[in-house]
């Protein structure tokens, strides 16, 4: 696995490529990309650690974005194609959101 650790990217060979951004409106922009693309599937989850969580996976096109709204980190995932793939990148997500704090 390969850390970039200003706003960038997370990438693993043969596996999913991760672009994050922290930033004010970060959190929001999983939501508008399921509002644009009508067929992501759009989950809202909250954890205590990790606050609110939007995930919206695009099977179609093997992608998913993760917005961590309370801790303003976007994170717009490719190459997602499989289940595994998935848990991975919501891993990444949950545990990267000490990146903006």
């Amino acid at each position: 696995m390969v850390v970039d650790y200003v706003d960038g990217r997370l990438w693993k060979e043969d596996g999913p490529d991760i672009f994050y951004e922290i930033g004010v409106s970060a959190g929001a922009k999983a939501r508008r990309y399921a509002e644009q693309n009508g067929k992501v599937s759009l989950t809202v989850v909250s954890s205590p650690t990790a606050g609110e969580l939007v995930i919206g996976l695009d099977e179609d096109q093997a992608a998913m974005v993760v917005g961590c709204v309370d801790r303003r980190v976007f994170f717009r995932e490719r190459n997602v194609r499989s289940r595994k793939d998935a848990m991975e990148v919501i891993l990444i997500a949950t545990s990267g959101i000490g990146l903006s704090k």
